[in-house]
Order: C-alpha cells, then sequence, then structure tokens
C-alpha cells in the first residue's frame, strides 16, 4: 500500500507542468487514421510571450520519422490576414527512437511552433494532416498546447 501510494505522490509530482497555460487534444480519429486535409479546429487565446505547441499522440513505434501538419491561425474578431504553415513533426530522434513521452505503447510528442511571435488575441487555428498518404495510421489524437516560456 505504501509504495502505491508513493508511485501515485511522484507521478503526480512529475506531471504537474507550471508551464502550460492551456490545452486541448482531439482523438475522434475513426479507426486511429488521420485522413488527408481533415481539419481538426480549436479556438486558443494567446496572451504576451506566449509559446504554441503541438501535440501528436500516437502508437509506439511509429511509421513515419516525421509528419507535414499544415497549421493555419486566424484571428476572427479582426479579420486580419491568416497565418499558415506547415510544421513537421520530427518524431523520431537520429537513432530511430521515438522522440515523444511515450508509456507503454501510447506516446505523445510535443513540438514548439516556428513563430517567432504572436500578438496577444483569440485565434482560431486549424490543423491538418498534409502526408502524401491517404490517411496516417495510429493516430490516437492531435492537439496544441499554450505555454509560458521556461525561465
Amino acid at each position: 500500500m505504501f509504495r502505491l501510494s508513493f508511485l501515485l505522490f511522484a507521478f503526480i509530482l512529475v506531471s504537474c507542468d507550471d508551464t502550460i497555460k492551456s490545452n486541448d487534444f482531439y482523438r475522434d480519429f475513426k479507426d486511429n487514421r488521420w485522413a488527408f486535409n481533415h481539419e481538426v479546429k480549436f479556438d486558443v487565446n494567446i496572451s504576451e510571450g506566449d509559446e504554441l505547441w503541438l501535440h501528436f499522440g500516437h502508437i509506439y513505434d511509429y511509421d513515419y520519422n516525421m509528419i507535414p501538419i499544415e497549421l493555419e491561425l486566424s484571428k476572427p474578431e479582426t479579420n486580419s490576414e491568416k497565418i499558415t504553415l506547415i510544421e513537421e513533426l520530427k518524431l523520431k530522434n537520429r537513432s530511430g527512437e521515438d522522440a515523444g513521452d511515450c508509456l507503454g505503447d501510447i506516446c505523445d510528442f510535443y513540438q514548439k511552433v516556428n513563430i517567432e511571435s504572436l500578438e496577444v488575441g483569440k485565434y482560431h487555428l486549424v490543423l491538418r494532416n498534409k502526408s502524401d498518404l491517404p490517411y496516417l495510421p495510429n493516430v490516437l489524437g492531435i492537439g496544441y498546447q499554450i505555454r509560458k516560456p521556461k525561465k
């Protein structure tokens, strides 16, 4: 019993990350397949200095080293120009191992989006699978995190 309590406490302590301000994760892919060009949409709030990170959930030992994700950001309230870019998620390290955090067969990969700075405000975020395949297999979900920079 003591061992179980200690492990639970250690897990809670490690899993608390005070840099994460908000997050959301879409996990409703039929048969864990993310179809080409299927849009996943979120509304996000950006404050001064915030960082936008992508979160990709997949099955351990993913089939591909890298996957291209199209990211589109727009500010609905100002009708400003959309920001569109392709973010290449590098799922494997140079040794060919999963670069994400894996527990058993489930992996969570996080990557900071390569945008210099965003204006403060509310954004509409759209993510699209832009691989050359009809679908990406073994996808558990896709999402985002808004983080404050580590000091």
